[in-house]
């Protein structure tokens, strides 16, 4: 037992609770080994069933352009800046939301095909077809309609420049609002899903409940 005025053995004991501390909040942050995702897939199948979304007069949607595509990142810093660049090399369709010439929102939307990447991790895209993805409006903008907008904006490219024959969005199904924001622009549901991840791997999906079918969509 050391000295009561023996101090060598704290300096030790206080750098493992420092130690444990920062592990402890990396683990905290850290993405979860395993998650399961509930979702509901949508699809639109023309472009005329899209609804049209209008925006307030000082506001603009603006397709992302080689020229435009790094001003995102006065909004979501170089990282992001660099994700979405790539994203336009890789022949995606982006929109952008704007405001006294400073961007506050974009989305995106992937085209389909064998060797596409599955979105999000884990919802594959079929050939011939669009998925919307990766959208974000800053905070106080939002409320002002802008992600339907670049919605519309992607989904019609994608149905008259890529001649896809639909295009998807996914939305958590407890994210009632969203999926009710989605429907209003002319979407209708086609499937829920869940999705098993084991470290940010799909290793199984299943369907919930009953599929939504054409004559379901009909009758909504």
């Amino acid at each position: 037992m050391a000295p009561q005025g023996d101090t060598s053995q704290r300096p030790r004991s206080s750098l493992w609770h420092a130690c444990r501390r920062i592990l402890r909040g990396i683990w905290r942050r850290a993405v979860p080994p395993v998650r399961i995702f509930r979702e509901r897939i949508l699809a639109v199948e023309r472009p005329d069933d899209i609804q049209p979304v209008e925006v307030r007069a000082d506001l603009a949607i603006c397709d992302v352009t080689a020229e435009n595509v790094g001003q995102v990142e006065g909004f979501r810093g170089p990282d992001i800046a660099r994700v979405l660049t790539s994203y336009l090399e890789a022949g995606q369709y982006g929109a952008y939301a704007m405001a006294d010439g400073e961007v506050v929102g974009h989305v995106w939307a992937m085209l389909g095909s064998a060797t596409a990447p599955l979105l999000n991790g884990y919802l594959p895209v079929p050939e011939g077809q669009a998925a919307v993805h990766f959208g974000r409006v800053r905070e106080d903008f939002r409320g002002n309609r802008l992600l339907p907008a670049m919605m519309a904006r992607v989904c019609t490219r994608a149905f008259r420049e890529a001649g896809v024959d639909r295009v998807l969005v996914n939305a958590d199904l407890t994210n009632t609002a969203s999926l009710r924001a989605i429907e209003r622009m002319g979407f209708r549901p086609r499937e829920d899903r869940a999705f098993l991840l084991v470290f940010g791997k799909c290793v199984r999906s299943w369907p919930i409940g009953q599929q939504h079918t054409q004559e379901d969509n009909a009758q909504t």
